[in-house]
């Protein structure tokens, strides 16, 4: 296939210390055989000069503005051979209104997310789970609690660090370093936290590949995905249960894995089922 992606990303697969679900698909695309140009947020200026050129089989619009250019471009008069794919961010409440999603629930052939609650709030076709190349491994544990990922104000990891410090915890934040190194900080920890609402952030998928009990926040929306954590509304007092109960803790991250290994799998896994929903559009055509 000839894959065409456009989203808000401004580097290519092999600059990224964080390998985020858009950095890494198109590049696997490439890896199982297809044809796959990717326009960066500072090339959306000439995406219509792009897609005359490039004669894509499909494509997959990724954020709250590319999806706009790919939905205006789908508005457009005249037949398309192109499928338009827009895939729904992880996070129920990135996008500025619900019109906007809406909007490109309208104007694209097919909707795709990483989240079962976007996909069946918004009438999605078919859920692509994130996935993680980690594997469990063995380290020292240095440090009671391990969150990875980033610091932006939605997450409120300032309270985290702050309820840790009271509580007497020692928390290690992971952030903004190459994501082959991210695997022997969550190793060293007892236990990793879930600080956010949501079922599909990636550090879900990462903790549960290495085996790692989590204690997650309460209410969350990957208890609606089966996801094994220790939910409670205070995650310091989580942190400390687990710690007080190894055998408890031991069991959760066990089970952490096993549904890893159900729902989802590698990245290179997570592609091929990727790839296999396009073919299927491609045959089905544009909606």
């Amino acid at each position: 296939m000839k894959i065409l992606v456009i989203t808000h990303d401004t580097q290519p697969y092999h600059a990224h210390k964080a390998k985020m679900r858009w950095t890494r698909f198109p590049y696997l695309f490439q890896q199982l055989g297809h044809q796959v140009t990717y326009i960066y947020k500072q090339d959306w200026w000439h995406y219509l000069w792009t897609y005359w050129r490039f004669k894509p089989d499909v494509v997959i619009s990724v954020g709250k503005v590319a999806g706009l250019i790919t939905g205006f471009h789908h508005l457009l008069p005249g037949k398309r051979h192109a499928v338009f794919v827009h895939d729904l961010t992880d996070h129920f409440a990135l996008y500025p209104s619900e019109k906007r999603i809406r909007f490109f629930r309208r104007h694209h052939d097919y909707v795709t997310a990483p989240t079962r609650y976007n996909l069946v709030t918004y009438d999605g076709d078919d859920l692509i789970p994130n996935g993680s190349d980690f594997v469990p491994r063995k380290e020292k544990q240095e440090y009671d609690a391990c969150y990875v990922g980033q610091v932006v104000p939605i997450y409120n990891i300032p309270a985290l660090i702050d309820a840790c410090k009271k509580a007497g915890i020692s928390l290690k934040i992971v952030t903004d370093i190459p994501n082959e190194e991210v695997p022997q900080y969550i190793a060293k920890a007892r236990v990793c936290v879930y600080p956010i609402s949501w079922d599909s952030s990636i550090k879900m998928y990462d903790y549960a590949a290495m085996a790692k009990p989590v204690v997650a926040i309460k209410p969350n929306l990957a208890e609606l995905v089966g996801y094994p954590a220790y939910y409670t509304s205070d995650l310091a007092s989580g942190i400390k249960h687990l710690i007080q109960h190894p055998k408890e803790a031991a069991a959760l991250g066990a089970a952490a894995r096993e549904w890893f290994q159900q729902t989802s799998g590698t990245w290179m896994e997570q592609a091929k089922k990727y790839c296999a929903v396009l073919e299927k559009y491609v045959t089905q055509g544009g909606a």
